[in-house]
């Protein structure tokens, strides 16, 4: 064996405890190799040159000794990893793989269908049909991430729980799909089942595609530690969530009084972050939405605890507070029944807030403020600062 002084060591990608390769990497790893004892291996690579990818090729040459595989952002040569990662990576704890552009679905044989101690794994824009069967093998995985998820590599509501459910010991589970292409048959879709699978220590929970697929998941799923949850539906404003509002229900965390829901509405998806049941946030920006009153009192109606909503867009308020002014009657009250204070932001009404939406709550022991915040003796305001941001 060649020495090789301590001083030389992070020129020769060693870090302690193991050997890493990266973008950086100089020394030749199949010359490394010889070098040092077998060490463990770490891959992660940024950015891919002749002299990177050979290097990554000859750790992944030792499925025994690698630790973690992180490539992200690159044209991975899906074809040399595919020749070199046929059998299981035993040791392999993090496997990080993002790529750039579109690329074919990862075979049967990838890691050998195995990985035993795999405890975090991300996947974007990677097809990888056989994703089930490497899932039900790491028992010891917190951390799931599966974006950008193409159409090839759909995987069903059904099969997404089979696979979950297994992992007791999950904390962090995102899904995103990559177009609204991806969602269930609408014909082979089923009445939510009597049991459903307990996610025992999940604690965050996003997710990026269509309602249908989301409602079908949650009709499936509990999780009773859960306290950070992110939505986003593709251009999408008006959707069936019940079985969300009944996912959310069973989590103490989530119905707990404090912290806030915030719903974003853009251009081309919708967003809803909840972390509490206190408050919702209608932010950014929107310039076409075909919605009437009705629509954006269907959207409001589920949020029933809410007691702050805030307005941070002209353009949102122009929509959203002539739909509230023109509720009447019994409407007035059942449409965001908790509410406290309205916060509007660079749009301000034409009309003073005598509206039936905001009479009713004077009359439902909701008492009306007037647009400053300075009175505290009184409980519903209606604040309009246009430095909201």
């Amino acid at each position: 064996m060649n020495p090789v002084h301590l001083q030389d060591r992070k020129a020769h990608g060693i870090f302690q405890g193991g050997i890493k390769v990266d973008s950086k990497t100089r020394t030749p790893v199949r010359k490394m190799l010889d070098i040092w004892p077998p060490l463990p291996i770490e891959i992660r690579c940024f950015s891919l040159d002749p002299q990177a990818e050979d290097n990554i090729i000859a750790a992944l040459e030792h499925p025994n000794r690698l630790r973690t595989i992180s490539l992200r952002g690159i044209a991975i040569p899906l074809e040399r990893l595919v020749a070199v990662t046929q059998e299981p990576f035993p040791a392999m704890e993090t496997l990080d793989l993002r790529v750039k552009g579109t690329v074919p679905a990862l075979p049967n044989t990838f890691l050998g269908g195995s990985a035993p101690r795999l405890r975090s794994l991300h996947l974007e824009g990677i097809p990888l049909p056989t994703l089930p069967r490497l899932l039900l093998t790491s028992n010891d995985l917190f951390d799931l991430t599966l974006d950008r998820i193409p159409q090839n590599g759909y995987i069903s509501p059904e099969t997404m729980v089979t696979c979950i459910s297994a992992l007791t010991r999950l904390t962090n589970l995102s899904i995103g799909f990559e177009s609204p292409t991806s969602r269930p048959d609408p014909t082979t879709r089923h009445s939510p089942p009597l049991t459903r699978a307990v996610l025992p220590a999940l604690t965050s929970f996003f997710f990026h595609g269509v309602s249908e697929y989301l409602e079908d998941l949650m009709a499936q799923i509990d999780a009773p530690l859960l306290h950070w949850l992110l939505i986003t539906f593709f251009n999408q404003l008006v959707f069936d969530i019940q079985q969300l509002i009944r996912f959310i229900g069973h989590a103490p965390a989530l119905t707990m009084p404090y912290d806030s829901a915030v719903l974003r509405i853009h251009d081309n998806y919708v967003q809803m972050i909840f972390r509490g049941r206190l408050g919702i946030d209608y932010a950014e920006s929107i310039r076409q939405v075909d919605m009437d009153d009705t629509q954006w009192l269907e959207l409001l109606q589920p949020f029933t605890a809410v007691q702050t909503l805030r307005i941070l867009s002209h353009d949102i308020g122009s929509l959203v507070v002539p739909a509230l002014r023109r509720l009447s009657g019994d409407l007035a009250t059942q449409v965001l029944p908790a509410l406290e204070e309205l916060q509007l932001s660079r749009y301000r009404p034409s009309q003073r807030y005598n509206w039936p939406f905001i009479i009713a709550r004077q009359h439902s022991d909701h008492l009306l403020s007037s647009e400053s915040s300075s009175s505290t003796s009184r409980k519903f305001n209606v604040l309009y600062n246009p430095s909201y941001s």
